[in-house]
């Protein structure tokens, strides 16, 4: 029978800690576990999550979950950014086909 502490275990997730300031995110190497990933308003799920995160917080600590900061990037600028997540960038992609198509038989 499992106790309640190793039940409550599996809602804990692995999350890199984020120091922003002046609108560029660092990695600050330390890695905290965090239950529940909506449990803060700076704890956030994807890069999309941060940036919308600190459009509402300005500048701070925030949590990313692991595996998510970009590989080989130290610092990466939020403020100039436009993150877009995954279904947008494929009705994006879908849209500009579409327009870029052949001309049709009537013009």
């Amino acid at each position: 029978m499992k106790g309640r502490n190793q039940a409550a275990g599996a809602n804990f997730r692995l999350c890199d800690e984020i120091h922003v300031y002046a609108g560029v995110a660092e990695r600050t190497g330390a890695i905290f576990e965090i239950r529940g990933l909506k449990s803060s308003p700076h704890v956030c799920r994807t890069m999309t999550d941060l940036a919308r995160k600190y459009r509402l917080n300005g500048d701070g600590l925030y949590y990313l979950r692991e595996g998510q900061w970009p590989k080989e990037q130290s610092s990466i600028p939020l403020a100039d950014q436009e993150w877009i997540g995954v279904c947008r960038a494929f009705e994006r992609s879908r849209t500009s086909t579409r327009r870029s198509g052949p001309l049709s038989s009537a013009e």
